[in-house]
Order: C-alpha cells, then structure tokens, then sequence
C-alpha cells in the first residue's frame, strides 16, 4: 500500500517530533491513506437513508435499535452469503492480525446471518453495533491503569466538551465514549469485506 501513502503537509523532522505528536501525524496519514484505498476500491455503500425525509440516517451506536427502525429499507439485501467480514478502527489505537493493506490496521470481526440466509442491511449495521459495545467493555475489562473516571458520557453539566482519555486495554481505545459514536456510511470494498465510517460529536460536561 505504498502507493497510498498520504504525508502529512509540512510535517516537521523526525528528531524534533514528541512521541505524541509523532502518533498524531501518524494517523493522520493512515487516515488519509483509507481515504484513497476507499476512493478508488468501493464496490457498494449500504443505502442508510432515512424513511423521514430531511432526516439523517446516521446511526447512533448506543441507539441502534430505535436508529434501525428509521432507515428507509433496513431489509434490503447486503450481501448474498450469511457471513461478512468487517474491519473496526475508530476510535481504536491498536490493530489486530489483517489479511488486508496495512493502510487499514484494523481488527477483524465476522457477521453472520442470524437466519443462516443473506445478510441485509439490518443485519450487518446490528452486527456492527453489538460488537462495538463488546469491543468497549473488553476495553474496560483488559484495562491494566486505574479505571477512567467515567467509561460512559458524562451527564452535561457545563459547556466544555471532555474527550474519553486513552486507555490501555486490548484496544487503546481513545478520544471518544460509546455514546458519541455514530455511523455515517457502511462499506464493501469487495470480497464480503466491510468497513464502517464513523462519526463522533464532542460530549458536553463533566464525568
């Protein structure tokens, strides 16, 4: 994945970088690499359109069961076989064993059709959804450092936002609690292999 090396602009040298700054410019330039591994590989995005017109067919990861009821064809067909393959890297600093380009690093997860059919478009966006909430309470459970203050969004007491501060669990999960995840976009980039794009809005308070 050479090709898709993307540089960070005016990025400074390496013996002047922290270590903190050098893993942000880091994933930024993983960031933007995906981007045009996913330009030029997508084969489909699933249709997460709204069934109400004007409103967003983001789904909420905490909410996906009501967010679900929402989309405008969640039965639609997703892929033909009963199993898929997703990867999963936001907010997550740590990747597990890939078959894929290394711009991904990412961990791999298998859904499989509850009903041993095709999967559809509720199938897939549920999968991904439960196994995001066992993802952060495997986190919470392999943590090795003092428990974070909160491992859930704090209720809004003020008008600062909080990032989740990182934690060194099997995931390195960062920045962001489960509850300020949304999906904006769920991809094939072809041969049963999804990835998810993820949004996140800045939570507002203290823990």
């Amino acid at each position: 994945m050479d090709g898709y090396r993307v540089e960070v602009a005016d990025r400074p040298p390496e013996d002047a970088m922290t270590e903190d700054l050098r893993d942000i410019l880091d994933r930024e330039d993983e960031s933007a690499a995906r981007d045009a591994f996913l330009k030029e590989n997508t084969v489909q995005a699933l249709n997460l359109s709204s069934k109400t017109e004007g409103a967003s067919g983001i789904i909420r990861v905490s909410e996906f069961e009501s967010d679900i009821l929402q989309l405008q064809n969640p039965g639609d067909i997703a892929h033909e076989g009963n199993s898929v393959t997703v990867l999963y890297n936001y907010p997550l600093s740590t990747c597990g064993p890939s078959t894929l380009e290394s711009c991904f690093k990412s961990w791999e997860f298998p859904i499989t059709s509850p009903g041993g059919g095709s999967l559809t478009v509720s199938d897939v966006v549920s999968g991904i959804c439960v196994k995001y909430r066992e993802i952060y309470e495997e986190e919470e459970a392999t943590r090795k450092q003092i428990p974070l203050l909160s491992t859930s969004a704090p209720s809004p007491t003020s008008s600062e936002p909080l990032n989740r501060p990182m934690s060194d669990g099997k995931y390195g999960i960062w920045g962001h609690h489960l509850e300020e995840l949304h999906i904006s976009d769920v991809i094939c980039i072809g041969g049963g292999v999804f990835t998810v794009i993820m949004e996140s809005e800045p939570v507002i308070g203290t823990p």
